[in-house]
């Protein structure tokens, strides 16, 4: 995805790097070693204190206001959407230019990783979240951990078809 050769919606590993502050936004950026995208949070002045009701903005406005998501720390991330593509940021004293991406990034598909885990693409196919883990309004659930405790025999099998 990085190098766009890639989906964005695929699970990996990627570093937090530089939180900086623009505009009443956090641009965040995340990096695989190699290339880097960026997102934003915009800053939230009062929102409510039930995680419950809160917007995927503000679940990630609490994540780095609380420093749960910080420079340097590995997170497993999947279901990245590509928002916008800037480019004209030169590096190496003008002699080439960078294009910055910027994702959208879901509150339910973001999880720590271990510190020595590998950077890029995860050989896992998805994040497995449980219920207690997830929000309302976090966004894209990329997996669900689900037990079964008990199953029902079929009492009567219905047509479906409703009079």
């Amino acid at each position: 995805m990085l190098e766009k050769d890639e989906i964005s919606v695929v699970h990996m590993v990627l570093l937090v790097g530089e939180i900086a502050i623009k505009n009443n936004y956090y641009i965040v950026e995340l990096s695989d070693g190699w290339r880097s995208v960026y997102f934003e949070v915009k800053f939230e002045t009062s929102f409510k204190l039930d995680k419950n009701s809160m917007t995927n903005n503000q679940l990630l406005y609490s994540l780095l206001k609380s420093k749960k998501l910080y420079s340097g720390q590995k997170i497993h991330i999947s279901g990245m959407k590509v928002l916008r593509r800037e480019s004209g940021h030169t590096i190496n004293m003008g002699e080439e230019t960078e294009e910055r991406v910027y994702v959208e990034v879901s509150y339910n598909s973001i999880s720590r990783a271990k510190w020595d885990e590998k950077l890029g693409l995860s050989r896992t196919k998805y994040i497995l979240k449980n219920l207690i883990s997830l929000r309302n309004n976090g966004g894209i659930i990329p997996m669900i951990d689900v037990f079964i405790i008990k199953k029902y025999k079929i009492l009567e099998k219905g047509t479906g078809i409703i009079k």
